[in-house]
């Protein structure tokens, strides 16, 4: 939003950013779990520019390197290629627990990723990660436990850290979905090292020419019809503002019978429905739309995406068994909104 706020605002406003980040982190790291458990993860295969992706984890997290007053380094060898064929979210979603990890559990010194290539055929290269920090260690007897579920090392450096324990154990599953290997050596009291070993295919993939335009821009999409049925005041106020500076033209239901109502007065190109509303749920509403397009074929097909909180107790799976076209989990960022309105959408 391009609303000036005061100096005590902002610092009030950085405290919610972090909570919510916290949040939105331990719930991600409960559906991945989840997905990976129940094989719901696919691998995707593109080519990417791995040297820019290193630096851009690293980037994410210098501020937090910063904020405990440790250094943070990335060490590439020099024949790393530029781009390599792989799963490139995959790779973020391992360096990205290791890095917050070993940042968590460091209060002194430095935390290091190096990257180098450890074989190299004509197909493909294996590339080594590792991850070193100077924090607290691992004691030898919690070493057998590092990666089973749910597990820190200690409930006290669990009360002390935070976190789920989730991470390692989507470390080595992801790790290992990508046909990799890990080891982990560590010293009371010294620190730890990660070392992670996948192959990626090589590429002739070149990119273009910069044009001047930075990815797409927002102003270039396509404007929708959107219907937000939510009956959360604060979560109304953020969407409607995001979605009106996009230039979508909005409507507001503030519980299903509303949503529904509004629904059959007015044709719209996407609904935005939560879950869990007064008078009538998300998915009861969805199943009328459904009907109701069903008897009016002349009538155009809404998408609808949920909003849930509620992974664990209702798979979000099951929103899309019952007429949604896709879900967001709650706490939610306004990017991911974006992600499912204009999937895969070019500028005009």
């Amino acid at each position: 939003m391009n609303t000036k706020v005061t100096e005590h605002q902002s610092e009030l406003l950085d405290i919610i950013d972090t909570s919510a980040d916290n949040l939105l982190s331990i719930v991600n790291e409960i559906l991945d779990f989840s997905k990976i458990e129940a094989g719901k993860i696919d691998l995707e295969e593109h080519p990417f520019n791995i040297r820019k992706t290193l630096e851009r984890i690293i980037n994410a997290y210098l501020a937090g390197a910063r904020e405990k007053d440790i250094s943070l380094y990335l060490s590439m060898h020099h024949n790393i290629p530029e781009y390599v064929s792989g799963d490139e979210l995959r790779l973020k979603q391992i360096l990205s627990n290791l890095l917050s990890n070993a940042i968590k559990f460091t209060d002194t010194g430095s935390v290091t990723l190096d990257v180098i290539i450890t074989t190299e055929d004509k197909k493909s290269y294996t590339l080594a990660f590792k991850v070193s920090d100077t924090g607290i260690g691992i004691p030898d007897h919690k070493m057998k436990d590092l990666f089973a579920e749910y597990s820190q090392s200690d409930v006290s450096i669990s009360r002390r850290f935070g976190g789920t324990g989730l991470g390692l154990n989507i470390v080595y599953m992801l790790v290992n979905l990508m046909d990799g290997s890990i080891e982990v050596t560590s010293k009371l009291t010294e620190g730890t090292q990660f070392l992670i070993q996948i192959s990626f295919h090589k590429t002739d993939f070149v990119e273009e020419e910069d044009s001047g335009v930075k990815a797409v821009s927002f102003k270039n999409l396509k404007k929708h019809s959107i219907l937000l049925a939510e009956d959360n005041v604060i979560n109304q106020k953020i969407t409607i503002i995001n979605l009106q500076q996009l230039g979508h033209d909005i409507d507001l239901a503030e519980n299903g019978i509303e949503a529904w109502e509004k629904y059959k007065e007015k044709e719209y190109d996407i609904i935005l429905m939560d879950i869990q509303m007064p008078e009538m749920d998300g998915i009861e509403v969805t199943h009328l739309i459904r009907d109701y397009e069903a008897e009016n074929p002349s009538r155009q097909r809404t998408r609808i995406i949920a909003l849930t909180a509620n992974i664990l107790g209702q798979d979000a799976e099951y929103c899309l068994s019952e007429g949604m076209d896709a879900y967001i989990a709650k706490p939610f960022r306004f990017e991911d909104i974006l992600e499912k309105i204009h999937p895969n959408e070019p500028a005009e």
